[in-house]
């Protein structure tokens, strides 16, 4: 039985999309990742804190949160608290009500600033630290970077 060219393209392209289709659905990269080698339970733990820590890195929080229900809170807290959008709000707030800042609290509020987009206020607060402390060259390298 003999079929023309284009009929046997099609049949080919069909069968290429259903299979791609039920991968897609059926898609699990820590199940696809055991089923090709064995991978021991601290490697899984330790792939999953990776990903949670590259979520959380390029602002996926949510997925980042779905990740964080298997993972022990104290090996991505830190990360969090001085990263995750709400609580760099909270500390940018403490810090701008703070009475007699020193060189180290106007870099942090540098920072937070930064990490929030608020870059015209971060070189205001890189001003600050610079008149307390001319001579930090860390902070001299971050304020010239930015201007």
């Amino acid at each position: 039985m003999k079929f023309a060219k284009p009929t046997l393209l099609f049949i080919l392209v069909l069968i290429l999309l259903i299979n791609l289709v039920s991968f897609a659905r059926n898609y699990d990269k820590y199940r696809l990742m055991s089923s090709v080698h064995t991978i021991s339970a601290g490697e899984s733990y330790y792939s999953r804190l990776q990903l949670w820590y590259r979520l959380a890195y390029l602002g996926k929080w949510d997925q980042a949160q779905s990740l964080a229900q298997n993972l022990v809170s104290s090996d991505y807290s830190n990360f969090y608290l001085n990263h995750h959008p709400v609580e760099l709000k909270k500390n940018l707030n403490q810090l701008v009500f703070k009475q007699n800042k020193t060189v180290e609290d106007w870099a942090e509020l540098a920072r937070i600033q930064i990490s929030l987009g608020k870059k015209t206020d971060a070189v205001n607060s890189l001003k600050s630290a610079l008149n307390l402390d001319p001579l930090r060259s860390d902070l001299s390298q971050i304020y010239y970077s930015l201007n």
